[in-house]
């Protein structure tokens, strides 16, 4: 499962690339074709982008919360979800339904939706996306990284994973603490 809107990080569970190309190649090409057709029409393109940005903080709020309740800093009484946060991701997730399809997918049928014009079309899968995560087992398993704002899917085993890609947040976590080391053993040998 990935997820992304925007600027908001991408809630991945960890696993690099899905290992088809063809994939990419096709998302990269249908962002083009996006761009294109935003330009062509700057009113549906601003119009798409207000949306993009208000699911992006409808899910940066519920996931934020979430990861508050995983983590014990906040209580799981008065919910994640506020009953006004669920009816905002509700919308999106109700226009993703009106305009979806049901595609053949080896033993079982997917939600697809057919190429349109529409620009906020790539909202629809991120809006059920999210709602399928929200009301998953998986739920548990979103945290807030110890490192920036971010939030993410551990799938570690004992779900100990603490940042939401070590190449950044880890590794720079690891650098500030091994400085913060050597000032500090530099300061006691000056002392002595």
């Amino acid at each position: 499962m990935q997820l992304a809107v925007g600027e908001f990080q991408p809630l991945t569970d960890g696993r690099q690339g899905s290992g088809d190309d063809r994939d990419v190649e096709h998302h990269d090409e249908r962002q083009w074709e996006l761009l294109a057709a935003a330009q062509k029409q700057p009113r549906a393109g601003s119009a798409a982008l207000r949306r993009a940005h208000a699911l992006r903080n409808i899910l940066i709020k519920a996931f934020t919360g979430v990861s508050m309740i995983n983590s014990g800093a906040a209580s799981a009484a008065g919910g994640a979800m506020s009953p006004t946060l669920w009816a905002d991701l509700r919308r999106f997730v109700a226009q993703a339904q009106a305009h979806a399809e049901l595609a053949p997918a080896d033993h079982a049928y997917e939600l697809a939706w057919p190429l349109t014009a529409r620009l906020d079309a790539l909202l629809w899968p991120i809006a059920l996306s999210a709602l399928e995560l929200l009301t998953s087992p998986q739920l548990i398993r979103v945290k807030k990284c110890a490192g920036c704002p971010w939030v993410f899917l551990d799938q570690s085993k004992n779900l100990s994973r603490r940042w939401c890609a070590m190449d950044d947040c880890g590794t720079h976590e690891k650098i500030r603490r091994y400085v913060s080391r050597r000032v500090a053993k530099k300061q006691s040998e000056r002392r002595s």
